[in-house]
Parts: C-alpha cells; structure tokens; sequence
C-alpha cells in the first residue's frame, strides 16, 4: 500500500494491480481473441484449448486484479475501507475511535523472506479485532511504510 495523500485531517493509502496483474489481462486478451480467431478459420480444437486458457487466466485475473484503499479522516471521524475489484465494489466504515493501530500480519515465504499485510486493529465496537486492508501478502517493505504512516498519523 502507497500513502496518497497524508494531511493532519486526512490519510489515504491505496494498493494498485502490480505488473503481473497487467500481464496477466494483456495475456488473457491475446489468448482469447487468437482462440476466437482460431474459431473463425475452423480451427475448432485449437480455439477449445485456448479457451480453457484464456477460462484459466480469467478466474486468476478475477481473483487477483484489484485495488484496495483506506481511508481516515478526522473531520468525519471514520475509518473506510474500500475494495475495487471485477466483482464490483465493497465499501466498509468503522468509527476512526474504535481504530487503536496497524499491525502486519506476517507468514514465511520461501528461504529467509516474510511476506506482510497491513492489519488494523479495532478496539472497540461491534466489529472489534483485526481487520486485513489487503486480501494479498506481499514481500516489499511497503507494508512496513504503510503501517508506519497509519500509526504516526494517529499519533497526530
């Protein structure tokens, strides 16, 4: 996740599609219009086998591809979570109170690697306990940045 806008009254992170999410839709695209293609010149069983190629790389792009964005804002006094996806749109608000810190949620990954997501925990609340902001875990030491900034905007 990615601090887009840090002010006193407002925090903003968002996690984008990384470039094998890009290439995963580039790819799904190519396959699907060469099976259509294949269809179109009567290659029946070629355009079967790219179909089920381009059906698997759909299911992973539709698992895959989304954006997830966090939202705290002083002025309203609310913690939004938003996940945009293929699927639609999922919106989730909590009062910013019940929000005590971020947290990552941690798991090994390979020899000598942890793979990380920022977790906020709620306090207070009907919906007290951890709260994953991404469905994915990722390597790269933006988790620990973003989980920074949420916990010294909050110290604010």
């Amino acid at each position: 996740m990615k601090v887009i806008k840090n002010t006193p009254q407002r925090l903003v992170l968002r996690s984008l599609p990384h470039i094998g999410i890009i290439f995963l839709g580039l790819l799904f695209l190519i396959i699907f219009g060469a099976a259509s293609l294949g269809v179109y010149h009567g290659d029946f069983v070629g355009a079967v086998f790219g179909y089920l190629i381009a059906a698997w790389l759909g299911y992973k792009l539709n698992r895959e591809a989304q954006i997830d964005e966090v939202a705290l804002d002083r002025d309203a006094g609310l913690l939004e979570i938003k996940r945009y996806s293929l699927k639609g749109r999922e919106r989730v608000r909590h009062p910013l109170s019940d929000l005590s810190y971020a947290d990552l949620d941690m798991r090994p990954y390979k020899l000598n690697l942890t793979e990380r997501r920022v977790a906020l925990v709620l306090d207070r609340g009907m919906d007290a306990g951890r709260h994953p902001l991404t469905t994915n875990f990722y390597t790269s030491n933006t988790t620990i940045q973003a989980a920074d900034a949420i916990n010294a905007w909050l110290q604010q």
